[in-house]
C-alpha cells in the first residue's frame, strides 16, 4: 500500500477527528444559530490523498439543528465508498508509518 500526499500527523489527526464525531447523535448543539453554523464551519473538515495511486478522499461534515448534532462521515477510494472507515484510515496510517521507516533506513 503506497500512501501520498499527507503526512502521519495528517493522517493521525483525520482518524481522531473520525473517532471524536463517531456518536454526535446524542450532544446538545448551541442555542443560537449562529452558534451552531459556527461550529459547523469549525467541525467540518476534508483530507484528499492518494493510495496506490487511487485519489482517496476523507472527510467529515457536521450538521447542527436546533435539537440534534448531526456528522456525516464519509470516505471514498477512486469512486468506492468505504464502510469500514476508521479500520481504513489506520490501515493507512501504519503503512505511512512502515514506508517512512523504509525511506529512514
Amino acid at each position: 500500500m503506497n500512501v501520498q500526499h499527507i503526512t502521519q500527523k495528517e493522517l493521525t489527526d483525520c482518524i481522531a477527528h473520525f473517532e471524536r464525531f463517531a456518536r454526535t447523535y446524542f450532544w446538545t448543539p448551541p442555542s443560537s444559530a449562529s452558534s451552531r453554523r459556527s461550529e459547523e464551519r469549525r467541525n467540518s473538515r476534508e483530507w484528499t490523498f492518494t493510495v496506490d495511486g487511487q485519489p482517496v478522499t476523507a472527510s467529515v461534515m457536521i450538521s447542527c439543528s436546533c435539537r440534534n448534532y448531526y456528522a456525516y462521515r464519509e470516505v471514498t477510494v477512486g469512486d468506492e465508498q468505504k464502510k469500514m472507515m476508521v479500520p481504513y484510515l489506520r490501515k493507512c496510517l501504519a503503512a505511512l508509518a512502515a514506508q517512512e521507516a523504509s525511506d529512514n533506513v
